[in-house]
């Protein structure tokens, strides 16, 4: 494929930085948010609802109300 292959890559980073505004580390965080937000539920334990409350606000702020609002989506996922 040669050169395509380059051109890929370069297309899909800048996809991605346009339909993902977020870090990959600060993604790799939200996904460990999300694997410990379902271990406490599967073991009962409903007060990880606040965890549940807390990741929701963050996109809520990042994500496009946050822009409308003057925030910054590259702060941190949900």
């Amino acid at each position: 494929m040669g050169t395509a292959v380059e051109v890929y890559h370069e297309t899909l980073a800048e996809l991605y930085a346009y339909f993902i505004p977020y870090s990959i580390e600060l993604l790799h965080k939200s996904n460990c948010d999300h694997v410990a937000l379902v271990a406490a539920l599967r073991a009962g334990q409903w007060d990880e609802a606040e965890v549940a409350r807390k990741h929701v606000d963050i996109l809520h702020r990042t994500m496009f109300m946050g822009l409308a609002e003057g925030g910054s989506a590259s702060s941190s996922p949900a």
